[in-house]
């Protein structure tokens, strides 16, 4: 008859046990969530003030996206050097724009050009989207569908992406600023 007490009491401290790690277990996920949210926050608030201050410079690529010419893509580096450099920590910055390969969609990013060699030629670097994450935004986005800014965080590799779209007068195109968030991390 006394193992039947025994019991009971093992159930309860079973029972206690399984909710006290239910309730830790949802502290780590939510404070996790929350200091991702946090840091999208700040990242996004950085990049946003850059670009309002810059509205001339995202002209600027705008219209020399326009014209095409190998010499213009030198400029737009630049500019893209010149605004991931406005704030300490902001992330890196990719400029994607769109063209035609044999009639289909394509997406290019916006890469350094070593300029030492043909000045005439420029060949322009292919933006690899990733299927079920920026594809589809990307191909809205450039068939001229109006898109938000777009935001992804990536568990897995603990990335964060924030897609911008510009709409210029002569062109568009999408600034995306992504980083890694490597605290805390073992081996980071």
């Amino acid at each position: 008859m006394k193992i039947e007490p025994r019991r009971g009491v093992l159930r309860r401290w079973s029972a206690a046990f399984l909710v006290v790690a239910v309730v830790l277990v949802s502290l780590i996920f939510g404070g996790t969530y929350l200091s991702k949210e946090k840091f999208l926050g700040v990242v996004r608030g950085q990049a946003d003030e850059v670009l309002g201050k810059n509205r001339d410079l995202l002209e600027e690529v705008s219209r020399l996206l326009a014209s095409g010419k190998p010499e213009d893509y030198k400029r737009i580096n630049e500019i893209r050097d010149f605004l991931q450099n406005q704030r300490s920590g902001l992330p890196q910055l990719t400029l994607i724009y769109s063209g035609q390969f044999e009639g289909k969609l394509t997406f290019y990013r916006a890469d350094y050009y070593d300029w030492n060699q043909k000045s005439t030629v420029y060949t322009p670097t292919y933006f690899q989207c990733t299927q079920n994450m920026d594809c589809e935004y990307l191909t809205k986005f450039f068939s001229g569908q109006n898109v938000d800014v777009f935001q992804k965080y990536t568990v897995r590799e603990d990335q964060f992406y924030i897609y911008i779209p510009f709409v210029g007068k002569n062109s568009r195109f999408v600034l995306l600023f992504d980083r890694r968030n490597s605290y805390g991390k073992v081996g980071s």
